[in-house]
């Protein structure tokens, strides 16, 4: 037998966790090396940054009392910091348990604890310890670390990252801070942290908040900010920082900034030190692995996956990434990643989601594109829950195929994915402008948030009868002749 394996996985990620368990369901021979010398899976701190802004959501509305009940009858939660992070570890220890190492090996993933590296010869395999593990391909899942520069952690300074924040005892948190990060994940802690009553400065290089959204979405976004009471320092960066009497001064433009804490959210590290990629072809940068439509490095047996690619990290986003890499590694490598048809989301409050195009060009704003948005203040289920803020906009062709969608609000997270398996099926709205007016082909229920849907589509038809005269004149012809 030339290889011992199908597939060897580097890294107990969560997305090494599911390469392996789904390869191995595919009957294929598969190893997952921890790149750990005890059981841990890498969450990261995106668990503990959901749980901070959906329990943060959630006492706000008390606080905000949507409701109109009389103030004295509402007793508004006390939740700290400390309680939040003692929260995300009771869900982190669950989710690890559903997807521990040792279920992988009940289901026969050869789990391999310890630090291996890649060796080319005498045939190309990966080491660890004693054990040489040759297979067909390698999938690298490693994932990454957030990282303070180098003049930051020389000043000691009290300087932190997400993963940092999240393993310290909370309970004597600071009451100020300054986070510095372009990242979605550095609006979510700070929106959180501030609705904990913190006094959070929030600055990035960015010119607007949300670049690559829509503006729409982002001047929403900022003006929530600032009713949560963050600062917000567009297009600014750190010019000075050093310790005054137990207190950190930074001097970001023309301002100067007095903090006890900074939390740094932009910078991070690649997890692949001692794997020697370099003696086997695999190209690294900085910040990202180099691969090709496919997920292949420069070397074609090498797969990469998830954050080592860059960019915000995305659990759906990773999930699909080994999903197409498994296809290639597992049959032929033809398949390809197609970005499309996948959604990204903000878990700010309110939740932003889109797929597609968020904005049109004017190259774009033709007759044939219709631009529709409805706002969730007509909608039923938002004014049962009080929260009305916030709306969604379709970008349709003049045949009902969807171009994209924007949806700014409450579980706008949730309801994406209709629009995304209608995109990824291409599934139209109805090209009849009269079944249009009586049927719609978006599913939904009353009520609920998805209700939306429905009045996108009526809305739609409604702009296409507008434009088009000769169609407006075909329904009038025909209800003349009914009469």
């Amino acid at each position: 037998m030339l290889f011992d394996y199908d597939v060897v996985v580097i890294g107990s990620t969560p997305e090494g966790i599911y390469a392996a368990q789904k390869a191995v369901l595919l009957q294929a021979r598969t190893a997952l090396v921890t790149q750990t010398e005890k059981e841990y899976t890498d969450y990261n701190s995106f668990i503990y940054n959901r749980c901070l802004s959906e329990i943060t959501n959630s006492v706000s509305k008390f606080e905000y009392n949507p409701w109109g009940i009389w103030q004295e009858a509402i007793t508004t939660p006390k939740v700290s910091l400390q309680d939040i992070k003692s929260y995300g570890d009771l869900v982190t220890e669950n989710i690890t348990a559903e997807h521990s190492l040792g279920n992988l090996a009940a289901l026969g993933v050869d789990v391999i604890y310890g630090k291996g590296e890649f060796c080319r010869l005498p045939k190309q395999a990966f080491l660890v310890g004693n054990r040489q593990l040759r297979s067909r391909n390698y999938l690298l899942a490693t994932g990454t670390k957030y990282q303070i520069e180098n003049k930051y952690q020389a000043a000691q300074l009290n300087c932190l990252t997400p993963d940092d924040l999240w393993q310290k005892d909370l309970n004597n948190f600071p009451k100020s801070l300054v986070i510095v990060g372009d990242s979605h994940r550095s609006l979510e802690l700070a929106q959180g942290l501030a609705r904990l009553g913190k006094q959070v400065t929030l600055t990035t290089s960015n010119k607007i908040l949300l670049p690559g959204e829509a503006v729409a979405a982002s001047q929403l976004l900022q003006a929530q900010f600032a009713a949560d009471g963050i600062t917000v320092l567009l297009n600014s960066s750190i010019e000075q920082i050093q310790a005054i009497e137990n207190k950190i001064w930074l001097q970001i433009g023309d301002l100067a900034l007095e903090t006890e804490v900074v939390v740094f959210t932009h910078k991070t590290h690649l997890n692949i030190t001692g794997l020697n990629l370099e003696g086997v072809g695999v190209t690294a940068f900085f910040n990202h692995i180099s691969v090709n439509e496919k997920l292949q490095t420069r070397n074609k047996s090498i797969y990469a996956c998830g954050d080592l690619l860059g960019g915000d990290f995305l659990p759906h986003i990773a999930q699909y990434q080994v999903d197409i890499a498994l296809k290639n590694m597992l049959s032929f490598p033809w398949f390809k990643t197609d970005y499309r048809y996948l959604p990204t989301i903000i878990l700010t409050q309110p939740n932003i989601a889109r797929i597609g195009l968020t904005n049109l060009s004017s190259q774009q704003k033709k007759p044939a594109i219709y631009l529709v948005k409805q706002h969730f203040k007509s909608i039923t289920q938002a004014q049962i829950t009080g929260v009305t803020t916030g709306w969604c906009q379709f970008i349709i062709k003049a045949n009902g195929e969807i171009l994209g969608c924007t949806i700014v609000g409450d579980r706008s997270t949730e309801i994406i994915n209709i629009v995304t398996l209608m995109i990824r099926h291409k599934i139209k709205l109805t090209r009849n402008p009269i079944q249009g007016l009586l049927r719609q082909d978006i599913p939904y229920v009353t009520p609920s948030y998805s209700e939306i849907f429905n009045q996108v589509a009526i809305a739609f038809h409604q702009q296409k009868i507008q434009r088009d005269r000769k169609l407006k004149n075909r329904l009038a012809t025909w209800f003349d002749w009914r009469k």
